[in-house]
């Protein structure tokens, strides 16, 4: 979703001197009759937090110094610029003095009308419906924000717009290089834009607008694999049409029935472009000078700043290019200028296929049909492409004479290479012959395996495929269940690759000990006869888990905090006997107080990352816990203001595929400040733990939120994350005010028993850092006791545990060996 943007406007107190009047003083007409100048003062604006325009892909889009926004201050639309960089912007310009309210407009646009009925104030902009192609974002200046002042002249842009996005994959396109994009709905896209300030709403709705919306790169350059946006008017729906076409002039269009309209302020989703089929173009732009003319051509005026595309007729009929008196370029079914060009002696011989002529007889030198008559150089041309892409054809007569276009006429006329007021032309070549799509039924041979990697709760399952034709694939993995007439279940390899032959492999966990599972391989091939995916199965298999495991006793576990018998929920998640991290989550602040776990590096050595993201966990009531809709958090869930921060990040298990996946579950995930923390200063934390690990036998870690400080002096508020729909749980989300982290180290003899150890905490205020220096904020374990109120390390021997808890030196910690 796209993010909201908060600015506050802040006024600036305007001095204005009494003049005292006396007796003397009068009126004096301006002599000239001229209007005096408007009096105006200065006003300076200013960004009240660092909220981001908007996030797309994890790109944040700032403002940049000098930067304009439009301002109406009910009597003109004024132009205000940043000062300076980033998203603590001020903006300077000038109001009228008797001002007292303000509407705000982004991007400033001094075309922007402003009116005002009652208390109702509309503003009329545009949205351009040829848009530059940015990845992972959108032009620049297309966002169309807008706000109100309260009675505090604070601002709050809301994005008006909505965007669509759609991802590019090349595996997808068979071979094509994506130029262009166009969207087309019945609804209106793009145009003239109404935005209108309510009372408690704004809003925008299109004016004489248009309902499509083309994406392209600057240069004519192919598009890059990865997400683009559209914006877009809110509120299209229904019926929806991408057209691509490629650098070789071939097109394929992609439909679909939108389930919800676009919204104000939100993207949506089109997906990732798959099966398209391609369709030839009838012609195609000659650009260079082939070895063999032979073929089909047809002669083009493109007229300066109205470049034709070189897809001229996917239905293969050709058509007659001609200029009206407003120098507009328009079609005509009509053949008279479709010609063919083959080898004769030292030149080529054109051909007109319907036997007519091309100009005038008589001085113009016409160009007449050769069939049956003796071939002269006065029929022989020489072809080549200049340096300006134009088709240069020349006779071979003692009076050279050029094709060339007349405007004023308008025909393709031969005249002196001398001509003035003509113009060059183009040529086409009819391609669709040579090059129409490629169709047959779709094809692949699949083949279900073994499982492996059996336990009590997962098991790996196992397919191979061959003969995949055409490649491209779509919801390649498994049906499974324990009723083999009734696989309902599945689960998908996301990390497939289409190619003619591989293999196929997903992990299920959280299973059933002792009991038997079925499973078939599936996978979807585009099919070119139907143009539709058709679905392929291989054969079912079965496994049986093994008998349920049984842990050791917590006692044993070192980093495991005292257990008080207070919380909701505690549990520990396993993948086969191989404990992972256990946790104590509460239903009230919908997070777990705590995760403690055991790192080694094994733990870390591998790339076993789950290709899947955030996901509930079956052990607790998906009641209780927040509904993933996005990688990250904001003010709107999925906005983007904090991330979706682990408290065991994935990074700490990177040699099991299960316990990868199970750092994904929502039950370890709090809303963290992304940038100058999660990705920071923590990371850089919790890369030193991982550091610490590789020096030990175990590290212990133990790792949680706190929403307030115990023995704080000062007053703590909670801020509030709101769900941006009711279907999300909870309502309202709080972030946590702290963070905290702690590591111990032991020393054990050769009967295993501990005789000494070391530990350190880390204790941080959730805000942003300006470095990633996390030894600043060391303490020891008995301090970050005493601010949570947990006991933690209660494992370890009391007076091993009271020495090592009351370290409060990095260093000292870093030197116990």
């Amino acid at each position: 979703m796209m993010r909201r943007i908060a600015l506050l406007f802040l006024p600036v107190a305007i001095g204005m001197m009494a003049a005292g009047c006396s007796t003397m003083e009068r009126n004096i007409d301006n002599p000239n009759g001229s209007v005096d100048p408007e009096i105006l003062v200065h006003k300076s604006f200013l960004a009240k937090t660092s909220e981001t325009k908007t996030t797309l892909d994890g790109t944040t889009v700032l403002f940049s110094k000098g930067e304009a926004i439009s301002i109406y201050d009910g009597t003109a639309n004024r132009e205000f610029k940043a000062d300076e960089a980033g998203a603590n912007v001020s903006f300077s310009g000038e109001v009228s003095p008797t001002a007292t309210e303000f509407y705000a407009l982004s991007p400033y646009s001094e075309s922007a009308a402003f009116a005002k009925n009652g208390a109702t104030v509309t503003a009329k902009t545009s949205l351009a419906s040829a848009q530059v192609a940015t990845p992972g974002s959108f032009e620049d200046g297309m966002n169309i924000s807008a706000a109100k002042a309260d009675s505090y002249d604070q601002f709050s842009l809301v994005n008006v717009m909505s965007v669509a996005k759609f991802t590019l994959a090349s595996e997808n396109l068979g071979g094509h290089k994506i130029v262009s994009v166009e969207l087309t709905s019945a609804y209106p896209l793009a145009g003239d834009v109404v935005v209108t300030y309510g009372e408690n709403t704004i809003a925008a709705e299109g004016s004489n607008s248009v309902n499509k919306v083309s994406l392209s790169s600057v240069n004519g350059s192919s598009l890059v694999d990865g997400s683009y946006y559209m914006v877009v008017l809110p509120n299209a729906g229904g019926e929806i049409s991408l057209r691509f076409v490629d650098a070789d002039g071939y097109t394929a269009t992609k439909t679909a029935t939108l389930k919800s309209a676009f919204e104000a302020g939100s993207i949506k989703n089109l997906g990732t472009v798959k099966g398209l089929e391609w369709v030839a173009p009838f012609y195609k732009k000659v650009t260079s000078a082939p070895a063999d003319w032979t073929g089909d051509y047809l002669l083009v005026c493109e007229a300066e700043d109205k470049v034709l595309s070189s897809v001229f007729d996917e239905k293969g009929v050709p058509f007659e290019v001609t200029i009206d008196s407003d120098n507009t370029i328009s079609w005509e079914d009509y053949k008279a200028y479709n010609i063919a060009i083959a080898k004769n002696g030292n030149g080529y011989t054109l051909d007109l296929n319907n036997s007519g002529y091309l100009g005038y007889t008589g001085s113009k030198n016409s160009l007449m049909c050769t069939t049956g008559e003796t071939v002269t150089n006065s029929y022989r041309w020489t072809l080549s492409i200049d340096s300006d892409g134009d088709a240069v054809i020349s006779n071979l007569a003692s009076s050279a004479r050029v094709i060339e276009y007349n405007p004023q006429d308008p025909r393709f006329c031969a005249y002196t290479s001398s001509s003035s007021g003509m113009e060059a032309v183009q040529l086409y070549k009819r391609t669709i012959e040579e090059s129409a799509p490629v169709t047959g039924p779709a094809t692949v041979t699949l083949t279900t395996n073994d499982a492996s990697e059996i336990t009590d709760m997962t098991a790996t399952l196992n397919a191979s495929f061959s003969d995949l034709s055409p490649l491209n694939a779509q919801d390649v993995g498994f049906y499974w269940g324990t009723d083999p007439s009734a696989l309902t279940s599945v689960v998908y390899d996301t990390d497939f690759v289409p190619q003619t032959s591989g293999t196929i492999m997903a992990t299920l966990s959280s299973l059933e000990p002792e009991t038997t599972y079925y499973f078939q391989v599936t996978m979807q091939v585009w099919d070119r006869v139907s143009n539709s995916y058709l679905e392929f199965k291989g054969e079912i298999k079965s496994f049986t888990t093994a008998e349920a495991f049984i842990p050791a006793p917590p006692e044993g576990w070192l980093e495991l905090p005292a257990i008080t018998g207070s919380e909701d929920y505690l549990g520990t998640f396993y993948s086969g006997k191989n404990r992972n991290y256990s946790y104590n989550y509460s239903v009230d602040w919908f997070a777990s107080m705590w995760v403690a776990y055991p790192l080694t590096s094994a733990h870390t050595s591998g790339s076993k990352k789950s290709s899947w993201k955030f996901a509930p966990t079956s052990i607790i009531p998906e009641e209780y816990q927040v509904h993933i809709v996005a990688n990250s958090y904001g003010t709107s869930y999925g906005n983007g203001t904090y991330s979706r921060g682990h408290q065991i990040p994935n990074a700490d298990r990177q040699s099991d595929g299960t316990m990868n996946q199970q750092t994904y579950y929502a039950i370890n995930q709090t809303p963290q400040i992304q940038n100058k923390f999660n990705g920071t200063i923590w990371a850089a934390l919790e890369g030193a733990g991982r550091t610490e690990a590789g020096k030990t036998d175990t590290l212990y870690v133990v790792t949680g939120p706190s929403y307030y400080k115990i023995g704080a002096s000062e007053t703590e508020s909670i801020t509030y994350l709101k769900a941006s729909s009711t279907s999300i749980i909870p309502s309202r989300l709080a972030v946590p005010n702290y963070y905290w982290k702690a590591f111990l180290k032991v020393k054990r003899n050769s009967n295993g028993e501990i005789t000494a150890a070391s530990a350190i905490g880390f204790w941080f205020e959730h805000m942003a850092y300006s470095n990633n220096n996390y030894s600043t904020y060391a303490f020891s374990v008995n301090d970050i006791e005493k601010w949570t109120g947990l006991d933690l390390f209660t494992n370890l021997p009391d007076s091993i545990e009271e020495t090592a808890e009351d370290n409060g030196s990095w260093t000292n910690f870093q030197n116990f060996k």
